[in-house]
């Protein structure tokens, strides 16, 4: 009999608003800026080495806020997220600190 094989999946939440220094980031028009709208805009502006899958996990956080994600996903994604140029430290930051939160 064969095993099959199972994966993990981890489901991660972006659906929150970025804070600077403690306070919540709005946009010029005084409206909230979210991670998951963030992220998703910007992983559409990379070359991930993968189109499909890099931009199924941005319409995904586009459209629900969240994503799950297999272990080979998830650090496709991490990976992916450093590959974007013109994210802020703290952008990424605030990321990775979800992301480490929420898989634990």
């Amino acid at each position: 009999m064969t095993k099959l094989k199972t994966y993990n999946h981890k489901k991660i939440n972006l659906k929150k608003q970025l804070l600077v220094f403690g306070k919540p980031a709005i946009d010029d028009q005084g409206n909230p800026i979210f991670l998951n709208d963030t992220i998703a805009s910007a992983l559409c502006q990379i070359n991930s080495g993968n189109a499909a899958k890099n931009m199924s996990i941005a319409l995904r956080l586009h459209d629900k806020g969240e994503v799950e994600l297999d272990e080979s996903d998830l650090e496709f994604f991490k990976s992916s997220i450093k590959k974007i140029n013109n994210l802020t430290d703290l952008v990424i930051y605030e990321v990775e600190k979800e992301i480490e939160a929420q898989i634990k």
